[in-house]
């Protein structure tokens, strides 16, 4: 392949969780994303694309939650660029010291919280392309690890270089070799990966990512928590558990954060001078499932850093 199929083809920033999940749809993932944190989002997206590999690059001033789908042909390797630990959290489990995650081969899906200072990268790696050439260049224990694991330890000097490399792309993408596969693998093979860290699957935290579903698709609107217990089949207990757990978020206060990312986006969109617009806040409001006016709104200040009248003027 040539170097120049290679090409940074998005560089944006991103004021929404709303506007990360358009960008990361715009790249052919159809995830939700949810803000965990009040204020307002500031975030950056850089994607290079090319046939045999792309580089993602995330940031963001705020906490949120990623979840999507899995391409089961891709594998996506993912690295904090610093190698903190504790700076996110992959289906559950936080991320460890220079460690490479996203390297579960059976897992449908991808589940994922950032941390507000986190600067992420992620290779998407074409999986039959990857596990060839870690057979080729000396990564037989490594893909073994990568059977039952979903984290792998990287020697701190290999996941600095990686991490360097993969920036230095970025930077300059007409210096991405022809094929940077075997580039990647030269620094995550048996010689530099130390070990996985072992996968707990929580399937409270499978609850988790349904209810976010539910919440995305509406189908949610109006239950109980016990009714939103009985739709997922689990108790009360195992809901708020992974919720808290996972998130720093009960149930319903993260049904209610994207019901507010709803009304924030019809806000953004509301046109007060087409015919017939319903565009007012009440309207929104009522639309979205919020009664009561002062709760409504000093919730929405909370999570945006402003009233839902200054949205709307702004728009205007």
């Amino acid at each position: 392949m040539p170097a120049q199929h290679l090409r940074l083809n998005k560089e944006c920033l991103y004021r929404s969780s709303t506007e990360l999940g358009d960008l990361l749809a715009s790249i052919g993932f159809a995830a939700h994303v949810v803000q965990l944190q009040g204020g307002s989002i500031e975030g950056r997206f850089d994607f290079l694309s090319g046939e045999q590999a792309s580089l993602l690059r995330l940031q963001c001033n705020s906490a949120i939650s990623v979840s999507c789908q899995r391409n089961p042909a891709v594998i996506s390797l993912s690295l904090d660029i610093q190698g903190r630990p504790g700076v996110g959290c992959v289906h559950g489990q936080p991320l460890g010291s220079h460690v490479i995650a996203g390297v579960g081969q059976h897992l449908t899906h991808s589940f994922f919280q950032l941390s507000s200072d986190a600067d992420i990268l992620i290779a998407l790696l074409p999986k039959q392309s990857l596990f060839e050439q870690l057979n080729l260049l000396g990564g037989e224990q490594c893909l073994r690890w990568m059977q039952d694991h979903n984290q792998l330890r990287l020697d701190p000097s290999a996941h600095n270089a990686l991490a360097h490399q993969w920036l230095r792309w970025f930077c300059d993408p007409c210096g991405i070799p022809v094929d940077p596969i075997s580039s990647i693998v030269k620094w995550l093979n048996d010689d530099t990966v130390k070990g996985g860290v072992p996968f707990r699957r929580v399937t409270r935290y499978q609850l988790v990512f349904d209810l976010i579903y539910m919440g995305a698709s509406g189908a949610a609107e109006g239950l109980s928590l016990d009714q939103l217990a009985d739709q997922l089949s689990c108790s009360r207990r195992s809901l708020i558990q992974g919720c808290k757990e996972l998130l720093g978020l009960g149930p319903k206060e993260l049904l209610r954060v994207q019901r507010l990312e709803k009304v924030h986006q019809a806000l953004l969109a509301s046109d007060s001078k087409a015919p017939g617009s319903r565009h007012s806040v009440t309207e929104i409001a009522d639309r979205h499932g919020f009664q009561s006016r002062g709760h409504f709104a000093a919730a929405y200040r909370r999570q945006f850093g402003q009233l839902p009248m200054a949205t709307l003027k702004k728009r205007a």
